[in-house]
């Protein structure tokens, strides 16, 4: 099991208690970060929550989120379960590799007017063009993350050199019988 995926459940033992711990509300919290900070953090994506908690776990967190935008956005009319049940299949199915953060971040920003609207009634497909876009600048963060890394080893090559040899130096000692093993 990743170590995600561990932490989590040592974090969460249930589905109930993860639900309820990354509630709506936690959009707020992530929607103030920079996305970068939420997608080098550490989170379950949809399709884990599925394998740590069975299936269906990753319909049952995204399912109050999409509740709390369509409450946000004023609509009086709901998406029909038909509506919620195609929508929630095709965001685990297209989007499911984002986590929990990431589309937190993404909710808090949509109902901040930073991706499409929704006219007179939720359109399902006003939020699934809105996280194609999402999904996009999402992209070209990370790009830009691994650049920004790529560029810092660059200009501190003996990082790189330093562990290695620092490694290479405690295998030698361990060798003579000098060091005990420190993992």
């Amino acid at each position: 099991m990743p170590t995600v995926l561990t932490e989590l459940q040592r974090r969460y033992p249930s589905l109930a208690t993860f639900s309820q711990a990354m509630n709506p509300d936690v959009q707020r919290f992530y929607g103030r970060l920079p996305l970068s900070d939420c997608i080098q953090r550490s989170a379950p994506t949809l399709r884990q929550l599925d394998q740590l908690y069975g299936p269906n776990s990753g319909r049952v967190w995204i399912v109050p989120q999409l509740t709390r935008i369509a409450e946000f956005c004023g609509q009086t009319a709901r998406w029909s379960t038909l509506q919620m049940q195609e929508l929630t299949a095709i965001i685990l199915q297209q989007f499911g590799q984002l986590t929990v953060c990431e589309l937190s971040w993404f909710f808090q920003h949509f109902k901040g007017g930073r991706y499409e609207r929704f006219y007179g009634t939720p359109d399902p497909m006003v939020l699934t063009r809105s996280l194609r876009s999402f999904l996009s600048e999402r992209n070209m963060t990370w790009q830009r993350i691994e650049q920004d890394r790529a560029n810092e080893a660059r200009r501190h090559p003996e990082g790189l050199v330093g562990i290695a040899a620092l490694k290479s130096y405690l295998a030698r000692c361990r060798q003579a019988g000098k060091v005990s093993n420190l993992g």
